[in-house]
């Protein structure tokens, strides 16, 4: 096979999902994504090669351009340093081109496939872990197949078919192969990652904290789904789980893959599906660069905050504030009077659990009616964002607002009994005029005074 040793860029497939290869452990990286395409209604094969560092695209080169070019405004430090760099790289890149093309005859030959299209890939790059040690991969593919893949660590190639065994028994026996391999990725590859570190130090090196909220959805059979969503974090590295009782729990979840936002940014979901009664065991768990100590994120369900209205003696009114829903248990709710907490006339309800393990409760005052502007029912929840002050005028349907509703339909209805009226009045006139007509003064009605009736 005429796959040759690749010098620092190494080209990888662009259309392979860039993943971290431990979850949640790798700090930086680089990793170069290439493929080669063969159509034969195109002619000549096309070849593309990304390169990324943490994720983020850094240079590029495909066919039509023949140029490696940067995707970053930080690389421009590396042609300011070395102004041959891009044009280095770029020969390097048609070489890679070439080679590929030689490679799709070889294999299409090997396989016996005369027709039809075919994609050869490679991909390969290395990894800085938090803990200081290295890593780092080198894979080929073909027809979206692996066909063979180093291990650094055994100092050999793997292969698993036979036609792939050709090509593994050839670079395992050239002197030095493999060795110049294994240095490579965990020595000059992990030096120019850090050297693009340094040039995109103010992007690549910063660290953004994760917002973690959890939301809750109802599935069937009395349980509930429990979304954990970790937004807005950077770098892309990140450990999150649910646990129960503080253990990492596998049961029912279920994850996504790690996906960028438009701003360079990160967001990630895990959701585990659980009986309601027993949320207060479940966390969701979040280790990241950015957070000065890991996460437990409890399960927090918001109150529903209502307020209805009845009228009392002596021309006042009684308003409710009905609270539902909530979880946990603790809630601080309050009758306010001009921003002020108001205790006159007011009383509290008892805090009663519903059947799905959340909470409700109420709280009454009574005003007059000529002053309800002035109360609010102030409530404070580990499950809200920010403190509610529910006004009592827009919450429920209110009695005058049913007396305007009731005279509306009154009005209505009084509309619908004139039009009717109306309409039997001419109606009878329509009749009367037919019967003149067939008498002898017919004549008269067929006049100007007739044609303005009708």
């Amino acid at each position: 096979m005429a796959l040759r040793s690749a010098p620092f860029l190494l080209l990888v497939l662009v259309s392979v999902a860039l993943g971290e290869n431990r979850f949640g452990a790798s700090s930086h990286s680089m990793k170069y994504f290439s493929t080669a395409i063969w159509d034969p209604g195109q002619g000549l094969p096309h070849f593309v090669t990304v390169g990324y560092v943490d994720g983020q695209v850094f240079v590029h080169y495909d066919s039509h351009s023949r140029r490696m070019k940067p995707r970053v405004s930080w690389m421009e430090k590396v042609g300011k340093e070395d102004p041959q760099y891009w044009d280095t790289e770029t020969q390097k890149a048609r070489g890679h081109e070439e080679v590929f093309r030689e490679d799709l005859k070889i294999l299409r030959n090997r396989y016996n496939q005369s027709e039809g299209l075919h994609i050869i890939q490679w991909m390969s790059g290395c990894e800085l872990w938090r803990d200081g040690s290295k890593g780092g991969f080198n894979q080929h593919g073909y027809d979206g197949r692996n066909f063979i893949t180093f291990d650094k660590e055994t100092l050999t190639w793997v292969a698993p078919d036979p036609q792939a065994q050709i090509t593994q028994r050839k670079w395992d026996a050239v002197p030095g192969w493999n060795q110049g391999w294994k240095t490579y990725l965990e020595g000059e590859c992990i030096e120019w990652l850090e050297k693009y570190l340094s040039y995109g130090n103010e992007t690549l090196l910063r660290t953004e904290p994760p917002v973690v909220t959890v939301s809750r959805r109802k599935v069937k059979d009395g349980m509930e789904m429990r979304v954990c969503r970790v937004d807005g974090f950077y770098p892309r590295a990140i450990d999150a789980s649910w646990r129960r009782d503080g253990e990492v729990w596998l049961q029912g979840t279920s994850n996504r893959s790690v996906a960028p936002n438009m701003d360079g940014t990160y967001h990630y979901w895990l959701s585990i599906q659980i009986n309601p009664k027993e949320r207060d065991h479940y966390r969701c768990h979040v280790e990241h660069d950015g957070l000065q100590e890991p996460l437990d994120v409890a399960i927090k369900d918001p109150p529903v905050v209502t307020v209805s209205r009845t009228d009392d003696k002596d021309a006042m009114e009684v308003h409710v504030c009905h609270m539902d829903g909530f979880y946990p248990r603790e809630i601080d709710a309050s009758w306010t009077r001009d921003g002020e907490v108001w205790l006159q006339d007011t009383f509290r309800g008892s805090m009663i659990p519903n059947v799905d393990g959340t909470y409700h409760y109420w709280l009454s005052i009574q005003i007059d009616p000529k002053e309800r502007d002035r109360y609010r029912c102030h409530v404070e929840h580990d499950g809200l964002e920010e403190p509610l002050d529910v006004s009592l005028k827009g919450e429920t349907l209110q009695e005058s607002n049913l007396g305007l509703i009731i005279g509306c339909i009154g009005a209505a209805l009084a509309l619908v009994c004139v039009i009717v009226g109306t309409l039997i009045f001419f109606k009878k006139r329509r009749n009367g005029y037919k019967a003149a007509s067939a008498s002898d003064n017919g004549s008269d009605s067929s006049g100007p005074g007739s044609n303005q009736v009708i």
